[in-house]
């Protein structure tokens, strides 16, 4: 089917417009479309009329304006020529419209309609011209009965059979004018603080004008007064009445918060109250006679952020990724809103919606870091943009009116199809709501403060931790656990010793020839010791390839020939560095070996034996991927270090299985290196020795992944809610010592919530691990006595 069906079957149904130049003699812009239409048949020719379309002075995203090409800019000519014509004439139908732009049109190129030009290029003024045929002017001018000074601003509505309403508003002479189509008419004039009249049958004469003149009388009027105070009913000075939709002047309050304002009777008035740094009141006053109205200011409502989270209001994000509570700019305070981790054609929205008690501003600082013209943080109220912003714009105050009612208020990052410029993000922080309802809060409490358990090894056991919210707003929580790791050794300082110099630091060598876990799971063994690997060098010299080295240098990504998972990852290549070790990511040629881990390059580190080797001067480093063992090694073969005529010999395998081992078949006693793994971040790594004696010929040592045990500490639910002044909620505390050894075990479970003022509880736990059992003193024997043997046995 074709969208639209049948389009070229009428004059009408489609209307094209071609491109000229903005000045005379108009000609053809060159990139304006000529016909006929691929459509066929009889209404082929196109375009049907020419407007102005090159160099058009335009509006331009984000403020500002900027010369345009292209028959999108023709099109709105032709758009603000029919909204001429439909002003003339309001009655006009959308085919007569048509007709007439074409009947208008001045000829361009050949005599009569032509692919190029079509009817030629078109004529504003003939147009609105044609369409005020039968059409006459009516006047006349609106004044007070009592003073006959002209009424500014008053509505005049003409309605006749068979037309549509038109209405016009008197300007400061009191003064309107209308073009209208012959016949009669009905008028009805109204004005702020007057009684309305009516005038019917006025005759309208085509080409005449007919002039019909009206005096109003004044309303009755009334005296408004009271007092304004604050939300401790103090009065307030200078706070600002205003009656909402109309022409009257605000009024003032004094000192003692008093204020009046003469009002016409008879209405319905919206009456507003609003004071500097103060909250503001709305009131619905059917104003019949005098009356009094008191105003009470509440305080300003605000969110900063400052619970560092999104749920003390009713933030919603969406888009393709969500703004989050951050501190890495602020405009005050500890934490701001950040928007989501996007790319090209992308946006992320944080909106809003609120119940505005009374008319007021949003207030809020925004600050942008982006690419200018292109990628831009909006503001919109009510799907209305309000303004947008790019470029790098620093903390910056902006404020919007709002109208009493529901409104949605939306912030939106987004970003053009290419560039990445600066941050590339939006900050959003301390923004200030018109009057809206306080928040209910929620008010945590949580006992007991602590928790200690004892267990025998193997056992487990179940404490619980009770939450109340005493506050009136439903409780949001979240409920983790940290344990303590058992204290590390102390790292050795990263130093960069010149080329060439020896390391001052010193290590110490492992007490056994197994180590871990780490805090990922894996564990060390060597050949030294029961149940480890048997060294089995696997020489590649003679079928490897040969890297290009030269000193403190890297390979490029080697295939390995299977997807090898490390710390998590998968990967499919490595590098190697002359200086001892592989990573699958980092270029670092360092040629100090550091302690692990490190969060120092290189990551992703297998280090079998990480000192300032070189290549340049002796050896070789080769690689191969055994496919028929599905594994892959690389093998430093006599290569010396940096200075010395020492050669080393070395390799790394790994293997398919996931496993990694280390084999050394020439070491020349050195001390100096480090070896071991470590993940991606630098974080977790697996030290077998850093700078002390432990390598030796005809070592061998595994690497392997055991999952780690299950964890000592456990929380039940990890999250929930929890009703306005509810008590009792609990949370179920695990002690698990199936895969603990004899010691104390500390950690804590953190109880995360919406309590603006308590957002985070920390309950220290402990578990004591022991074999033994507690006695109490009342049970031990206070003496005792050894007597002969009864009976005896050599009797």
């Amino acid at each position: 089917m074709r969208s639209p069906a049948d389009r070229a079957d009428s004059l009408f149904n489609t209307f094209s417009v071609g491109s000229t130049n903005h000045t005379a003699p108009f000609s053809v812009s060159g990139f304006s479309s000529r016909g006929p239409s691929g459509c066929g048949g009889a209404y082929a020719m196109k375009p049907e009329i020419m407007a102005p379309g090159a160099d058009i002075y335009s509006a331009q995203p984000g403020g500002g304006y900027q010369y345009l090409d292209g028959t999108s800019m023709a099109g709105p000519h032709i758009a603000g020529v029919v909204a001429l014509m439909r002003s003339a004439n309001p009655g006009l139908d959308v085919e007569t419209i048509k007709q007439i732009l074409m009947d208008t049109a001045i000829d361009m190129g050949v005599t009569g309609e032509d692919n190029d030009t079509g009817h030629g290029f078109v004529d504003a003024y003939a147009a609105v011209l044609q369409v005020m045929s039968g059409y006459g002017t009516l006047e006349g001018t609106v004044t007070d009965v009592s003073t006959s000074l002209p009424i500014a601003g008053a509505s005049v509505v003409f309605t006749a059979a068979g037309e549509l309403n038109r209405t016009r508003t008197t300007n400061a002479s009191g003064f309107y004018n209308i073009m209208l189509p012959q016949g009669d008419w009905d008028l009805d004039f109204s004005a702020f603080g007057y009684l309305g009249d009516t005038v019917t049958g006025v005759t309208v004469v085509e080409d005449m004008t007919t002039t019909q003149d009206v005096q109003l009388a004044q309303a009755p009027s009334a005296l408004l007064s009271g007092h304004v105070y604050d939300d401790e009913s103090a009065p307030v000075d200078g706070a600002t009445i205003t009656v909402l939709g109309t022409p009257l002047a605000p009024a003032t309050s004094g000192l003692d918060g008093y204020y009046e304002i003469t009002m016409p009777t008879g209405a319905v008035y919206e009456v507003l109250a609003s004071a500097y740094g103060m909250g503001s009141q709305q009131v619905t006053l059917d104003f019949q006679g005098a009356a009094t109205q008191d105003f009470f200011l509440p305080q300003l409502i605000f969110d900063n952020f400052e619970s560092g989270t999104l749920v003390v209001f009713p933030w919603a994000t969406s888009g393709d990724a969500d703004w989050f509570v951050t501190t890495d700019q602020v405009y005050e305070g500890a934490y701001s809103v950040k928007s989501g981790d996007i790319t090209h054609s992308q946006s992320s929205v944080l909106s809003i919606t609120l119940d505005v008690l009374a008319a007021g501003n949003l207030e809020f600082y925004y600050k942008v870091s982006s690419e200018s013209g292109y990628d831009y943080l909006s503001f919109s109220i009510d799907g209305g943009q309000q303004n947008a912003w790019a470029g790098e714009i620093d903390w910056t105050l902006a404020s919007y009116p709002v109208d009493a009612g529901p409104h949605t208020f939306s912030w939106s990052y987004d970003k053009d199809g290419s560039v990445d410029t600066g941050g590339d993000c939006a900050w959003l922080d301390y923004v200030v709501f018109p009057t809206i309802a306080p928040p209910t809060y929620p008010e945590l409490a949580v006992s007991p403060p602590d928790l200690t358990e004892t267990l025998q090894p193997g056992a487990t056991s179940v404490q619980y931790i009770t939450l109340d919210n005493n506050g009136e707003g439903e409780l949001i929580f979240t409920a983790s656990v940290t344990m303590d790791l058992p204290p590390a050794a102390a790292s050795r300082e990263a130093i960069e010793p010149g080329k060439g110099d020896p390391d001052p630091r010193v290590g110490q060598s492992p007490l056994l020839g197994s180590g871990g876990p780490d805090a990922y799971g894996y564990n060390w063994i060597d050949s030294d010791e029961f149940g480890g690997p048997s060294y089995d060098w696997a020489e590649i010299n003679a079928v490897g390839t040969a890297l290009a080295l030269t000193d403190d240098s890297v390979s490029g990504d080697l295939p390995l020939g299977f997807t090898f998972k490390f710390y998590g990852a998968d990967f499919t290549t490595v590098r190697v560095c002359s200086n001892g070790f592989l990573s699958f990511t980092s270029s670092d040629n360092s040629y100090t070996n550091d302690p692990i881990p490190d969060a120092q390059e290189p990551n992703n580190l297998i280090a079998a034996y990480w000192d300032d080797l070189n290549p340049a001067s002796a050896g070789t480093v080769y690689y191969y991927a055994d496919a028929a063992n599905n594994r892959f090694i690389v093998e430093w073969d006599a290569v010396v270090h940096y200075g010395t005529s020492d050669p080393q010999t070395f390799q790394v395998i790994l293997n398919g299985d996931q496993t990694i081992v280390f084999q050394y078949a020439t070491t020349n006693g050195q001390s100096e290196s480090t070896v071991g793994i470590e993940d991606g971040s630098g974080a977790v790594g697996l030290q077998v020795v850093f700078n002390a004696p432990y390598i030796h010929d005809g070592l061998a040592t595994l690497f392997s992944f055991v999952p780690p045990p299950d964890p000592w500490l456990t929380v039940t639910p990890t999250s929930g809610t929890v009703p306005g002044l509810t008590t009792g909620t609990q949370l179920e505390v695990g002690f698990n010592a199936t895969d603990l050894t004899e010691g104390t075990y500390t950690g804590h479970v953190t109880i995360g919530s919406n309590d603006p003022d308590n957002p985070q509880v920390f309950v220290p736990v402990t578990l004591v691990v022991s074999t033994s059992t507690a006695v109490g003193d009342d049970t031990l024997p206070r003496s005792f006595a050894l007597g002969a043997a009864y009976p005896n046995p050599f009797n």
